[in-house]
């Protein structure tokens, strides 16, 4: 076999996927494999998912459980490039309709020392003529040479080389520019971008709202935080000399058994199962007590034993999360390592800074887990 086409996934609707899917069904060159990687989608979706992916014989469908996690497409991409056993693979967004030659077509751009690229035309959001959609080839606006994570198709053994794409970047975007240029710049790997003038080379991008809204006066779930996005453009700019990546690993599926906080509470019923040490907050208590509490349920804990986190209203108050990530760095700073954070920082920058605390070197002795939803909210706490 000699294409697996990667999708990372989470929490989109059905149909998206359905006509994805369909589109590579209906291939003319059929040597290549999917594979779907679910990065943590809520039960009712990934059931849903699940089995439709599985109704086509050409995919895999793979689920990580990284429910309560920021999406990290880096993360989700890799799974799938740890798991290809094919000479190459295609990255790609299960957003994409495939012309039925694009894959044959891509084929012939393809070698060891090459990474093919291709730019996808934005559908518009009333667009309802899918059985036609080739038909409409050039009366879409094309996304430009900035737009790398449309469609990328590199030697598997390339990426496993360099660590594949850096998992440091969480949300979305900067992962594609960074692996560009650590394989264009750092490697000197030819670019190759597939002529736009050729309609068996068009995909096309189906509309939906923008998951990037930096418009402060967006919802909250739909803004990618400022504090983030600057973080991870200074990561990058100080990272632009290294080559390899990940250096802790990378690409790996994360299992339910993995999942400390699951020990503790069942995220479908959002019930306590079993857990010694327990500090129950409300945003009636005030932040001395909070800080007392934790700190004292800290030190009561010994080696693998959890402290076990809840906190209502946490979208408004989230300085309680601000509170366990201060003792976490407290206890990081017994070992010599020192992390700051800010008690201004939002609630999504919190909770990607404690899951890439979690991530460092092994000799940090505090391993963070947390589950959350819009009203309820789970933190772990586990000692080494």
């Amino acid at each position: 076999m000699k294409f697996s086409i990667i999708f990372g996934f989470r929490n989109r609707d059905i149909a998206r996927i359905n006509r994805c899917l369909d589109s590579l069904k209906q291939q003319t060159f059929q040597d290549f494999e999917v594979l779907f990687i679910d990065y943590g989608s809520h039960a009712h979706v990934t059931a849903q998912a699940k089995t439709l992916v599985e109704s086509y014989p050409f995919c895999r469908y793979i689920y990580s459980d990284t429910r309560g996690h920021p999406w990290n497409r880096a993360h989700a991409l890799n799974i799938g490039i740890k798991l290809a056993t094919t000479e190459y693979v295609m990255t790609s967004d299960i957003d994409m309709i495939f012309n039925q030659h694009f894959i044959e077509r891509l084929t012939e751009y393809v070698m060891p020392d090459r990474v093919i690229y291709a730019r996808c035309h934005f559908l518009s959001s009333n667009f309802q003529d899918w059985s036609h959609i080739d038909s409409y080839f050039g009366k879409f606006p094309l996304s430009t040479e900035n737009g790398l994570g449309g469609c990328m198709a590199i030697s598997t053994d390339l990426l496993h080389q360099i660590g594949g794409f850096d998992e440091y970047f969480r949300y979305w975007g900067i992962e594609d520019r960074d692996l560009h240029h650590r394989i264009t710049k750092l490697m000197q790997i030819e670019e190759i971008w597939l002529p736009t003038d050729d309609p068996a080379h068009a995909f096309y991008h189906q509309w939906h709202p923008t998951d990037v809204d930096r418009n402060r006066r967006a919802p909250r779930l739909n803004r990618l935080p400022p504090s983030i996005y600057m973080s991870m453009n200074y990561y990058y700019v100080q990272n632009l000399d290294v080559l390899i990546r990940n250096a802790y690993g990378w690409g790996e599926c994360v299992e339910f058994s993995q999942r400390p906080v699951y020990q503790y509470i069942d995220p479908n019923t959002q019930q306590l199962k079993n857990s010694k040490d327990k500090t129950i907050f409300s945003t009636r208590t005030s932040q001395l007590e909070r800080i007392h509490n934790l700190f004292s349920q800290l030190d009561k804990l010994s080696s693998k034993e959890a402290l076990y986190i809840k906190a209502f209203d946490f979208p408004q108050h989230h300085s309680i999360l601000t509170h366990i990530l201060r003792i976490s760095n407290w206890f990081l700073n017994k070992t010599g390592t020192e992390i700051d954070y800010s008690y201004n920082a939002s609630i999504d920058f919190i909770k990607w800074l404690m899951l890439q605390d979690s991530q460092q070197a092994p000799s940090n002795r505090l391993f963070i887990d947390y589950y959350f939803e819009d009203t309820l909210n789970i933190g772990i706490l586990v000692k080494a």
